[in-house]
């Protein structure tokens, strides 16, 4: 019996439930492979380890990618979760700024500031899911870069 993740609306037991009942579905292999993360610069490697499970992909080469691997994710394994999908963000997604060290050598907090900005913006182009380094954009109602001490509104 496979298992689809719905949403809240299309099923009546509470969250927790439905995790335990997933939970119990899989297998320790399943499990164990949703906690790999993996990098594949070819889409077709990258779709062979969604098809066996895998639970994170870094670095698609774009938004189609990105999409291409979550539709694999949900339709072709047996439990349909989708992907964590991450971006390497620390200073510029596309536009390449200084390092977070620099940055801060400059003493002036708007150079962050604007850097983050244009990098969210940027990282949310690609459709991230979550992203690593001392900033990093997060798609949650239209994309926020997020540093150590403050998050940063791509649309502001």
């Amino acid at each position: 019996m496979a298992i689809r993740i719905v949403g809240p609306e299309q099923r009546s037991e509470t969250a927790e439930a439905f995790i335990e009942e997933l939970l119990a579905a899989m297998t320790w292999e399943q499990k164990l492979a949703q906690l790999q993360t993996a990098f594949r610069p070819r889409l077709e490697d990258a779709k062979d380890l969604a098809k066996g499970g895998i639970g994170a992909v870094f670095w698609p080469r774009s938004a189609e990618a990105t999409n291409e691997l979550q539709r694999t994710a949900h339709e072709e394994t047996p439990h349909g979760i989708p992907l964590l999908v991450g971006l390497d963000v620390v200073h510029g997604q596309r536009t390449t700024f200084p390092v977070p060290l620099a940055q801060a050598a400059s003493f002036d907090p708007a150079v962050a500031e604007a850097d983050a900005r244009i990098s969210a913006k940027e990282a949310a182009c690609r459709r991230s899911g979550r992203g690593n380094g001392r900033q990093c954009c997060q798609r949650r109602g239209g994309g926020v870069a997020v540093s150590r001490r403050r998050s940063f509104r791509p649309d502001r």
